[in-house]
This record gives C-alpha cells, sequence and structure tokens, in this order.
C-alpha cells in the first residue's frame, strides 16, 4: 500500500482528523485495568469515563467506589454510559459475587449515592447505541478501545486497550465535553454552543519529540468514516490484511477482502471461538465458511475475544467498532487509524502473531443446518 496516497485519500474524502500523540497497546484487562487504576487514584483535577457498559458486578462496584471516592476529594468524576445497554447488562449474574453482595438496581445510582459523581445517560434515540469508549484522566492521558467496565473484560475476555498522550487527548476532551452537553438538557443546543464558544473543551496538551500522527475516525449517523477507510484500505493493500473482530457480519467488508485474497494478498481473520451473542456465533460461522472457501485463513481464537483491531500492510485501526452494520453504520463509534511503523510493529507482534499462535487454524467448512443458515442471513442485516 502507498500510504501517502491512502492517507491523501482519508485526508481528502473521509476526514483530515489527525493529531500528533503517542499510543501504548495494553492487551488484556490484566495490563488495562492496573494501568487505569495507578493514573486514577493519582488524578488531581478530573476523570471523564464514556462507554457503551459499566456493569454492577463486583468487580465493576470496586471501580465505581474508588471514582466515588475521587470525587468526595474534590475530583471532577463523570460517567456517560449507554443507558439501554448498561440497562440489560444490569440484569446478568455476576460469575464472582461474595455472600454479602448485593446488586444495585443501576449503576447510574449507585455512582451517585453518598458522591459528586456526575452520571448521565445515553437515551437510544432511533434505536441508536453509543457503542464508544473512552477514558480521560486529568485532560492529560485517555484510554479508547473495545473495554467497558465488568468482570469479564478484567478477568475473562480477550480484548485490548490504547493509552494515548498529547494533542490527540485534547481533541478527545472536547469531544467528551460534547457528547456530555448533548445527553444533558438542551440536546443538540446545547452541544451546538459548547462546540462553538466553550474554551473549556479546547485542546491543550503540547507536543513531545517522538509523537506520532494519530487519526481519529468515527461512526455516527449519516458518516461511516470507520467503514470507508477500511474498505478502501482492503482496496489499496498489497502484501497483508490481519483482522480481530468478534461480530463479522458485514457482507460488503467479506466481498472485498475475498477480492484481495484473489489478487495474492495474505488475508487472515480471528473470529472468537466463544461468543457471549448467540445469534453472532452462529454469523460467525456462515462467515469463516465463505472466507475459507476462498482462500482466507480463518483462525478460532480460544475463547471470547472481543478486540476490534485490523492491519492493512502498513496501516493500523483499533478502537470500538465491530464488523456488522450496527458499527459500521448507525452506533457513535469512535477508532484510530496509525500507520507509525513502531506502532504497527508492536500491534502485529504483540497481538496478532501471538494470537494466531494461541488460535485454531480452521482446516475445513464447518457444518451448518438449515436453521443456522437462516439466522445468518437475518444477521447480515444487524
Amino acid at each position: 500500500m502507498d500510504l501517502a496516497a491512502f492517507n491523501n485519500f482519508l485526508d481528502k474524502t473521509i476526514s483530515k482528523e489527525v493529531y500528533k500523540g503517542s499510543a501504548e497497546l495494553l492487551v488484556n484487562g490484566e495490563e488495562f485495568f492496573p494501568h487505569f487504576l495507578v493514573n486514577a487514584n493519582q488524578a488531581k483535577h478530573s476523570i471523564f469515563i464514556r462507554l457503551y457498559i459499566f456493569t454492577t458486578d463486583m468487580y465493576s462496584l470496586s471501580l465505581a467506589d474508588m471514582l466515588k471516592r475521587k470525587s468526595n476529594e474534590g475530583t471532577d468524576v463523570r460517567v456517560m454510559v449507554d443507558e439501554l445497554n448498561s440497562l440489560l447488562n444490569n440484569k446478568k449474574t455476576p460469575a464472582y459475587y461474595s455472600q454479602d453482595y448485593v446488586m444495585p438496581k443501576s449503576i447510574a445510582s449507585y455512582l451517585k449515592k453518598k458522591s459528586k459523581v456526575k452520571v448521565r445517560k445515553r437515551l437510544n434515540t432511533w434505536a441508536t447505541f453509543d457503542h464508544s469508549k473512552v477514558v480521560i484522566i486529568d485532560r492529560d492521558l485517555a484510554y479508547t478501545g473495545g473495554m467497558n467496565f465488568g468482570e469479564e473484560y478484567r478477568y475473562q475476555w480477550h480484548d485490548m486497550m490504547v493509552a494515548l498522550r498529547g494533542p490527540v487527548v485534547g481533541k478527545l476532551v472536547k469531544n467528551f465535553y460534547e457528547a456530555w452537553s448533548f445527553n444533558g438538557i438542551g440536546g443538540d443546543f446545547s452541544a451546538a454552543y459548547r462546540k462553538i464558544f466553550s474554551k473549556k473543551s479546547r485542546p491543550e496538551n503540547a507536543e513531545k519529540p517522538g509523537m506520532i500522527n494519530i487519526r481519529l475516525l468515527y461512526t455516527q449517523p449519516q458518516e461511516a468514516q470507520i467503514f470507508k477507510a477500511q474498505i478502501e484500505a482492503i482496496k489499496r493493500a498489497q502484501k497483508r490484511i490481519y483482522i480481530q473482530n468478534a461480530y463479522f457480519s458485514d457482507d460488503r467488508i467479506v466481498k472485498h477482502l475475498i477480492e484481495a485474497r484473489h489478487r495474492g494478498v495474505d488475508v487472515r481473520v480471528i473470529l472468537p471461538s466463544e461468543n457471549d451473542i448467540s445469534i453472532m456465533a452462529k454469523n460467525n460461522i456462515a462467515m469463516a465458511n465463505k472466507l475459507f472457501r476462498n482462500g482466507i485463513k480463518v483462525y478460532f481464537y480460544n475463547g471470547m475475544s472481543h478486540v476490534k483491531a485490523a492491519l492493512y500492510d502498513g496501516w493500523a485501526i483499533v478502537g470500538s467498532a465491530n464488523f456488522d452494520k450496527m458499527s459500521l453504520f448507525i452506533n457513535n463509534e469512535m477508532s484510530l487509524g496509525i500507520d507509525d511503523p513502531a506502532f504497527v510493529k508492536q500491534l502485529e507482534t504483540r497481538l496478532f502473531e501471538k494470537d494466531f499462535t494461541d488460535s485454531e487454524l480452521m482446516t475445513e467448512e464447518i457444518e451448518m443446518n438449515w436453521a443456522w443458515q437462516i439466522v445468518g442471513a437475518l444477521t447480515n442485516q444487524l
């Protein structure tokens, strides 16, 4: 892939949102959550959290207790969650709990009780969801990727976040304030006022030597930047395409991957061998069969992988978006596009090469009954 030409395409046809910053991979809960806790406990000014799901299991409540304590010590703690999905996930029975554990009715009420934590819920207008995950500490350090707050992300699932510093964090702060305003009194008008007039939301972080270019890409209603960028990357890839995603149901992505393989590109896809959504598990098998028939290497990760990452030659993209129509066209999503060779190498070795080894390579088609095939056809619409 000609990276200069590809970036020029992105600038002209999708977005010029490129900021300087540093990017560090944090693979699995054992890396992300301790990193977050150390820095959150040291926060002096603010902790901003924007999540799809904040569950009420014991581990999540321990995070909530820390946030409540920090708010009472004077830290500005703000939490935004997607209303419907936090509500649905709060009904799940935790895997780990003690006899004295009492599940709260909602994480919002728990966070606000005897604390100064500010909580806002993202309303699911027109059946859209805020699926992005962004955590910002002291307007200086940000995390984004696939992880919500829950015991499965800490202990059970394979997932990944990226720790960011530099001017890119200033932009994420700005995005947070706009979303915060949108989900408060005034909605669109409040968000527009914030975007135009508020000095608080302006980037402040200084660029430092060695920082790399980080491109911000979004899915928002009527704006499918993440989809468009990856379709173009697939078309331009010459040597390799590595993808890992939990929910793989978009036919256009599959079509272009097959075309890439037919022109000689090394195309590899990692899917989870276990899936938290049964209907998507069946769809993944249908997609795996289709990819396998066309010479694409399909791997099944040993367990539930919730990672959303891809490498297209020397361009990496990581973030919150699945390969389904909800994430690519409807939900609020954010991904990072990075062409820095060191970061690309880090993603290649720490994630993909390790996961190819830890996964089972598909060697024959998986038998599906007629009911599964119908399910797969229906899921392609999601």
